[in-house]
């Protein structure tokens, strides 16, 4: 049974700044009342993406969608992923479809200490195939893109940088 108005106890708070599955950092912008699809009143976080100005989500409070928001990360915690993605044991495989596979479980973990293996792993490989005049397999580059999409957006928020600007940043704070 759906929670009803007078049931539901907000987690977050009107401005809070928060990330949400894969649409990356969002400021909650409004707590509405809405009817969708007929299914009764219920409240909402309205979250907009820092983003995208046209992007907004309506997650239903209460329901199993709002476990998936995340208050956003803080610079230690963006450290000691990195510091994390480190230690990763190897999960290359070679099979393209297996490996895609892997790829997928990655993402939708959310494990972003696994996603900059990811990027590592890919770019690697990149260089490997690059060598031997071939080329990429499109769904590595495709996960790895992804993967890149996440790991910038979160971070660069919170490291008050431009997106383009992440991955140098952890190439340096590597570098150490």
């Amino acid at each position: 049974m759906m929670n009803t108005i007078d049931e539901v106890k907000a987690i977050y708070k009107l401005n809070d700044y928060v990330t949400y599955r894969k649409n990356g950092v969002c400021q909650i912008v409004d707590i509405t009342e809405q009817n969708f699809a007929g299914q009764g009143k219920r409240q909402y976080y309205v979250l907009k993406s820092v983003y995208d100005d046209n992007k907004k989500v309506f997650v239903p409070i209460g329901s199993a969608l709002e476990d998936e928001i995340q208050n956003v990360l803080s610079v230690e915690e963006i450290h000691a992923i990195i510091d994390g993605s480190k230690n990763i044991e190897n999960m290359w495989v070679d099979d393209c479809r297996s490996r895609s596979n892997v790829f997928e479980e990655i993402i939708e973990s959310g494990d972003k200490s696994k996603m900059l293996w990811l990027i590592k792993a890919v770019s690697d490989y990149k260089i490997i195939v690059e060598e031997q005049k071939k080329k990429m397999k499109a769904t590595d580059m495709k996960y790895m893109a992804l993967a890149e999409g996440i790991i910038s957006g979160d971070f660069a928020f919170v490291l008050n940088l431009e997106k383009n600007q992440v991955m140098e940043y952890i190439k340096e704070y590597l570098e150490k």
